[in-house]
């Protein structure tokens, strides 16, 4: 809301007791406790116990983990000003390899972070305009929604653009103190059947959610 809020006339325009409303609404909706109900539900839908149980023996591993704890770290407020401010500085002083980003946009491409992100970002527009369109009178509705979906996909080019730089940003921050050795490990997970299926599966539920 508060980007959406800089960018958009008409959403600075509302009143107040309506945008504390919109707040308070994508606040919810947004809210991580929501967003891992619905992927559990998901993933315990379209995952059988095998396939459980062979993600789990990666997710378990000492490499699996020490991902997930890099992961999550990487997602802590401290690493996003990181990330956005000093790390960029800090590949320009020493770039990684040719050899490394190959291998970090071969990651990006097994787990299709770049295409989630810019689908995610899409929809989240939408959502806000959605909740923008409900505060208008009923018969402005729809032609509002039907400009916002129009607007979403004239800039989805600058959306993938920035998603595709944005991520490769990340997963260099993320991934930096992996060996390559280790990196090639998480690849041939991603890139296996059972990776494949895992990942397919938790993005779709995170597009859900």
């Amino acid at each position: 809301v508060d980007q959406a809020l800089k960018n958009d006339n008409h959403l600075r325009q509302l009143p107040e007791d309506i945008l504390a409303k919109l707040t308070s609404t994508l606040a919810t909706s947004f809210s991580s406790e929501s967003i891992k109900k619905t992927m559990l539900e998901q993933i315990e839908t379209r995952l059988d116990r095998n396939d459980v149980q062979e993600a789990l023996k990666w997710l378990d591993s000492p490499i699996g983990k020490k991902c997930t704890r890099l992961e999550e770290a990487a997602s802590s407020p401290e690493a996003v000003v990181e990330i956005q401010k000093d790390f960029p500085n800090q590949l320009k002083k020493t770039p990684p390899s040719s050899e490394r980003l190959k291998r970090i946009e071969k990651l990006n491409s097994a787990v299709h972070a770049t295409e989630t992100a810019v689908e995610i970002a899409m929809n989240m527009q939408l959502a806000i305009g959605t909740a923008i369109a409900l505060s208008l009178p009923s018969e402005n509705q729809g032609a509002f929604l039907e400009k916002m979906r129009e607007e979403t996909e004239r800039i989805k080019p600058q959306i993938e653009a920035m998603g595709q730089s944005q991520t490769l940003l990340t997963f260099l921050y993320i991934y930096r103190t992996l060996t390559d050795s280790e990196l090639e490990k998480y690849i041939e997970f991603a890139t296996s059947d059972i990776g494949v299926k895992y990942h397919s599966v938790t993005i779709d539920a995170l597009k859900k959610a």
